[in-house]
């Protein structure tokens, strides 16, 4: 039913289903029903973003499995029925705990419009209207945040259970027997400079970069072996290029883009190419070549055979000829960024699916004397979005060449688009 979904913010909308829900283990994906307003909208997937945060679609699952293995036990059902009902009360409250009366009241609205008519047994999706909806409702409307002395002695409780853990014999006898392995937590590292953003790229690390400029052609070891196995240097007609490369669960996070700035010399040289990556995210920075050095023969952003790329709040500017260019990827997302001064095009994608583009500013592609070629030049990629997007003052030979894919292009503003003659 969700094979022909539509990508929006925050999920999927599809036409075949009639109520929200989480899909997937690995990688879960909100779908909601079409039709919805945008208030109703903005309720549901705030509450299925709270699923997926509590993780109740692995609770559920897990249930369902104790199910499977003891569906002969009148018991097990009853705890399973209650499970799912208090994992949906849970969430309702978590999401409503700072609204007006007013705001809960469009909030059991929209679970009443969502909720489903026929009556069935809820297994594995965690859905948005699908467990007791006259009991949520009353829950949501009656709902009062916990006084101060009962937060308080929640708080004391746990705290007492987890110092008697912690000073537990079992755990003296450990450390006595000397097995006591320290716990890592991965906390943002906090960089300065070209070569303490290099030193700190891993997976799984969450890289904030201070104010300043972060000339990758300034590295101690620009053009040299990396004992780091994440990144490497590729050698390009004028000089290197920084590659990070098989690498799982990073962000790479900028002071703003007005701010922080990543850059680099070489002419033929993408400032970020990621290759082989795995749920990477940038956010809040400025990618660019030296403007000085004159105009590029390559892009700004290159991935490769990448998954799950989050691109938000970027300045992507030339003289690159391309600000973001993808192959072989799936799952990119560029959102409330800005696209500028690119030579021949705003985006480029071949062979890629479920591309979003939303939010974003695309302005200034092709030079001044001979113009650029298009915006968007798509090649064998589906599920490919573009949408509430302000594209302006450029002039190309076309507005978009899009080949073998399908793109949907909906709410976009364009001012000022002039083609070649």
């Amino acid at each position: 039913k969700v094979r022909e979904a539509v990508k929006i913010p925050g999920g999927w909308e599809c036409d075949r289903i009639e109520t929200a829900f989480i899909l997937g283990f690995i990688r879960p994906k909100i779908y909601i029903p079409m039709g919805m307003t945008p208030e109703q909208q903005r309720y549901i997937l705030a509450h299925e973003r709270t699923h997926l945060d509590k993780g109740d679609h692995w609770f559920k699952m897990v249930g369902f499995l104790a199910l499977a293995l003891h569906w002969f036990n009148p018991l097990v059902w009853a705890a399973y029925i209650l499970l799912c009902k208090d994992i949906e009360i849970a969430c309702d409250e978590r999401v409503v705990q700072f609204m007006e009366l007013d705001e809960r009241k469009a909030y059991s609205a929209a679970l009443l419009n969502c909720s489903t008519n026929r009556a069935h047994f809820a297994a594995c999706p965690v859905a948005f209207g699908e467990v007791s909806v006259k009991e949520r409702i009353k829950s949501v409307l009656s709902y009062k945040k916990p006084g101060f002395w009962i937060s308080l002695v929640g708080v004391i409780a746990i705290v007492f259970v987890a110092v008697c853990l912690v000073t537990s014999p079992a755990r003296k006898d450990a450390e006595a027997a000397g097995d006591t392995e320290p716990t890592s937590v991965s906390d943002a590292v906090t960089v300065h400079n070209v070569d303490e953003l290099l030193a700190a790229i891993a997976p799984d690390a969450v890289i904030q970069l201070e104010p300043g400029t972060y000339n990758l052609s300034g590295a101690t070891g620009y053009g040299l072996p990396s004992e780091n196995p994440y990144y490497g240097w590729t050698e390009k007609y004028d000089g290197f290029e920084l590659m990070l490369q098989n690498v799982k669960n990073l962000t790479i996070r900028g002071s703003g883009k007005v701010n922080t700035t990543l850059e680099c010399d070489p002419r033929s040289a993408s400032v970020i190419n990621l290759k082989n990556c795995e749920n990477v995210t940038l956010e809040d920075f400025t990618a660019g070549h030296t403007l000085e050095l004159g105009e590029c023969s390559s892009g700004v952003i290159y991935l490769q055979n990448c998954t799950g790329t989050d691109m938000n709040r970027l300045g992507i500017y030339g003289c690159g000829m391309v600000g973001l260019q993808a192959e072989a990827s799936s799952d990119i997302s560029l959102a409330d960024s800005d696209v500028y001064d690119c030579s021949s095009s705003a985006v480029q994608l071949a062979s890629c699916e479920n591309v979003s583009i939303a939010g974003t500013r695309i302005y200034r592609i092709g030079s001044q004397e001979y113009g650029g070629y298009t915006y968007f030049m798509i090649d064998s990629s589906q599920d490919v979005t573009v949408e509430n997007c302000e594209i302006s003052d450029s002039t190309l030979m076309n507005l978009a060449e899009i080949t073998g894919s399908t793109v949907q292009m909906k709410g976009n503003l364009f001012s000022n688009c002039r083609t070649q003659q």
